[in-house]
């Protein structure tokens, strides 16, 4: 978080919404999150920082409002944050050309790392016909970082 909501590209995203919670599954490195939407609060002390921190989400009117707190230092990726940082999504569904569609707009709130609040916006498509793959992406630096491993034991 929060890089998760843009890392995925062309990647699905399913959206599956209860009363008292909504959970996001990012096709892209398999990653769920569980957004509160019934009120509960982890009270701080108890939270442990997490890369996805704790979500919490509520409704204006059509648009769903997610605040993400609990995160872990992050300063290895364009969205880069300290522990205290503070995401808020905005998810706002509207219909163009026919095509169901989804506004985001995440504003990252960082005083420590940040003049002003960035602002980050996606626009996500309703999928019509294909389904959710397990993600398995051969990324080159990490095969070599694997394959330095093996012959570094194999030497042993």
């Amino acid at each position: 978080m929060p890089l998760a909501v843009f890392l995925g590209g062309g990647y699905p995203v399913e959206f599956v919404q209860r009363p008292e919670q909504l959970t996001i599954i990012y096709e892209t490195h398999n990653e769920v999150r569980r957004v509160f939407l019934d009120g509960r609060r982890i009270d701080p002390k108890e939270i442990l920082p997490s890369r996805g921190g704790v979500s919490y989400g509520s409704w204006q009117g059509n648009t769903l409002v997610v605040e993400t707190v609990g995160m872990k230092e992050s300063v290895d990726q364009p969205t880069a944050h300290g522990e205290n940082a503070r995401v808020i999504e905005r998810y706002t569904p509207y219909t163009e050309g026919g095509m169901k569609r989804m506004k985001v707009e995440l504003t990252i709130e960082d005083p420590e790392f940040y003049t002003s609040p960035p602002t980050l916006t996606r626009t996500y498509t309703q999928l019509k016909e294909g389904r959710m793959l397990d993600y398995a992406c051969p990324e080159p630096d990490w095969e070599d970082h694997l394959d330095m491993l093996r012959q570094q034991k194999n030497k042993k």
